[in-house]
This record gives C-alpha cells, structure tokens and sequence, in this order.
C-alpha cells in the first residue's frame, strides 16, 4: 500500500530515486540478504548503475522468493531502466530493449502479467542486456566501432563472414580518417568541415561489400553522417570520450 501511495503522488522524475531510498531501508529492517545487487559508479542523474557482468541471476532468482516482491520488482525494474538508458545513449540500435522493458512494464501494470512471471521477464531481459554488453568482445570492435558497424548491417542482405568482417574493416577505416583531421574543434559549424566529413564517409563507405547496392549505399552515408554529427563534438570530444 505504501509503494502505491507513492506511485500515485510522487513525481514520475523523483520516483525511482525515492523507490531506492525505500528499497534500502526495507533492506535494513529484513535482515541478512543472501545475494546483492553490484552496483558500479555511473552518470545517470547520480544514480549507479548495475554491473551486469558481476549479477548472479540465479541467486537473484532464489532470492525473489524470500523478498518482498513488489519491492524487489520496482528496485530492479529502476535499475535496470537506468542501465538501459545508458547503453541506448551510446547506441541508439538498442532500443528494442527499451520496448521490450516499457512491454513488461505495461503488462505488469495493467495485470496481464502477475509479479512473479514479471519479475523473472525482467531477469531474463538483464541476461539479455549483459550479452549485449559483452558483444564489443565477441565482435572485436571498441563500443563506438560497434555503433557504426550496427547501422551498416541493419539491412535485409544477408552478409557473409567475410562481408561482415570487410564491413568492420571499413568502420575502423572510417573512425581513423575522421579523428585524423576532420573532426576538428566546431566542425559541425563550418560547411568546409562538414562537407569533409560527408566526403570522407562516402569515400570510406565506398569499401563496402558489393552487396551494398547504391541506393543502400547513399541511405548507410547519410545515416552514418547523422550518427557522427550528432555523437562526436571536435577536437577528441565526442560521447564515447565523454562515457570513458
């Protein structure tokens, strides 16, 4: 009853902050916990994030049933809202997490999904997110290349191996000409500037697999330019530099 008082009079920007500060004073009065969450140092509003590679999901899922539930949902629920809002800000190609979150969120609120099935949804879409984070690994590529490389596979060509592996060497390519000495300090206010930052992109793009038809080839340079323009400032500043 409590958690729904302050649902419905809080406001929607305070409340997670409040939730946490609820959160860990439930905590306090239930006693020893088996299993907690690790949290890391990040820039969401001051609020830490998760470490999704330090969770231990099945001691999370044995735990639940020992907690206070709705507690433990809406705790885990904000973390991982803010978890998410971080990983989409580096890259916007994650935003189907966020529709699968706001989904869960949806079903849970409107009761088509009772607090159990929502909490272990939830987990499992932490899994998820940890494997998304771990694909920088998998693919060899640093998070910024990983971004660039996302825009220039979401196609419906099927790529080979060798395509995909042509497609990371561009975005590498790419990266390097740009930080070379294209990027420069208010780029992005000088038509000289971003003329050779559009030229740049269609000249690298150019390297692409010969799948990559021209009408495929102009859509991927002007969102690729949007992506630079809009992530990367002058002069070694940039999102990824920021987020470091």
């Amino acid at each position: 009853e409590l958690l729904r008082l302050m649902y419905e009079e809080a406001d929607p920007a305070d409340f997670s902050t409040s939730l946490d500060a609820l959160s860990a004073l439930l905590d306090t009065s239930i006693g020893t916990r088996r299993y907690v969450i690790r949290e890391v140092p990040g820039s969401e509003g001051g609020q830490e994030l998760l470490d999704l590679s330090k969770i231990d999901f099945e001691a999370l899922r044995a735990q639940f049933a020992e907690s206070r539930k709705n507690t433990e949902f809406q705790r885990l629920r904000s973390q991982v809202a803010s978890k998410l809002r971080q990983m989409i800000r580096l890259n916007k190609n994650r935003i189907n997490y966020q529709d699968r979150l706001q989904s869960l969120i949806n079903d849970y609120n409107q009761g088509s999904a009772n607090i159990d099935t929502s909490y272990f949804d939830l987990l499992d879409l932490m899994q998820d997110l940890q494997q998304e984070e771990l694909r920088t690994t998998r693919e060899h590529l640093t998070e910024e290349e990983l971004v660039i490389f996302d825009y220039l596979t979401q196609t419906d060509l099927l790529l080979s191996f060798d395509d995909r592996e042509q497609v990371k060497q561009v975005v590498r390519d790419l990266l390097s000409a740009l930080k070379k000495d294209k990027l420069v300090l208010d780029w992005r206010k000088k038509s000289q500037s971003t003329g050779a930052v559009q030229s740049t992109i269609q000249d690298i793009l150019d390297r692409l697999p010969s799948a990559y038809d021209l009408d495929l080839y102009n859509l991927k340079c002007r969102t690729i330019y949007e992506h630079i323009h809009s992530s990367y400032y002058g002069e070694s500043r940039s999102l990824y530099a920021d987020a470091s």
